[in-house]
């Protein structure tokens, strides 16, 4: 059987017997829904082994997202004995819907939502960021019409997000996020003409979709979470843009200036130790700094959104003026 579940409903010991390749029983399991799916986390006793488990179904709606959840657990870093991927049992797609088997870590692990950023958690995050584009590395840059396919929601938002911003942000704040659009797209389209630097891209790295253990040394490990690229979505860029996405938008100014400069030095030592050639320092503290600009892009994208110009306002507006306050800081 092993059909895929659509709801957390079809999630029962006979399915859960027939995925693992093993009987078992579910003891307790709460659900969970979401704009994005359900989750279903499960105690489980191994009838066999006289153990108990907990995992977690995801189940997620591969209409939008396609396979590339799956991909990420089972099929593109199966051959990194070291990913910082949680562990997956099983994974399957059908037309409309995907689902996760994986371990459940709540009783060890925490996101990152409301830990305090230190350098520790930095070189954590850096570290095991740095091993997915080390392993994937290279990879053939994204065309140009795949470049200016992926500007499109931040340009039907710029001017939304403009509008909006004349009530809380100075004139001259205005003015440079127009420069940014005017200036940063032909720049990307200049540069997907030179491979170097272009690799795998998680693309989301928010403090949600970053696990680390709750004790002990809390950063000695990480995962990362939730690879759900909208279907028709490029998974390549300049694996930098991880760094500049979580760092810029979703740290504090403060840590970010603090630590940027030696974690980025950290994550391009890491390429190299694990053999990368042919992308110097230089080359990637400039790519760095054009994903740096090219953070404006998400809160305007997200202000492309029915509603969201109101209803997130506090989202798009703390990202755009972390951004700015990086941008201004390039010099």
């Amino acid at each position: 059987m092993n059909a895929v579940p659509h709801h957390p409903a079809d999630v029962t010991s006979t399915w859960l017997s027939e995925v693992l390749g093993r009987p078992v029983e579910v003891l307790s399991r709460v659900d969970e829904v979401s704009n994005w799916g359900a989750h279903v986390r499960l105690e489980v006793k191994d009838v066999a082994r006289d153990d108990v488990m907990r995992l977690r179904v995801k189940i997620g709606s591969a209409s939008t997202f396609g396979t590339s959840e799956v991909d990420y657990y089972l099929t593109l870093f199966a051959g990194l004995p070291d990913a910082p991927l949680v562990r997956c049992h099983h994974a399957a797609a059908d037309s409309t819907h995907y689902h996760l088997v994986l371990d459940d870590l709540a009783q060890t692990h925490r996101n990152l939502d409301d830990v305090v950023i230190t350098e520790d958690l930095g070189r954590a995050l850096v570290d095991a960021i740095g091993r997915l584009h080390a392993f994937c590395w290279p990879r053939v840059p994204p065309e140009p019409t795949e470049v200016e396919a992926g500007l499109k929601d931040a340009r039907a938002g710029l001017p939304v997000m403009l509008s909006a911003m004349a009530d809380s942000f100075s004139q001259a704040e205005r003015d440079l996020v127009r420069q940014v659009f005017d200036t940063q797209p032909a720049v990307m389209q200049a540069r997907v003409a030179t491979a170097a630097g272009f690799s795998f891209v998680h693309g989301d790295l928010n403090p949600g979709n970053i696990l680390a253990p709750t004790g002990g040394s809390p950063f000695n490990q990480v995962f990362l979470l939730d690879h759900q690229p909208f279907l028709g979505c490029s998974v390549t860029g300049l694996a930098v843009s991880d760094l500049a996405y979580a760092m810029v938008l979703w740290w504090p100014v403060e840590d970010r200036r603090r630590w940027a400069n030696v974690l980025v030095n950290r994550w391009h030592a890491g390429l190299l130790a694990r053999g990368v050639v042919g992308y110097s320092l230089a080359q990637a503290r400039d790519d760095w700094r054009h994903c740096v600009k090219q953070t404006l892009f998400v809160p305007a994208s997200r202000c492309s959104e029915p509603g969201a110009v109101t209803e997130l306002r506090w989202l798009w507006e703390m990202h755009t003026r972390r951004a700015l306050a990086a941008i201004a800081e390039l010099g």
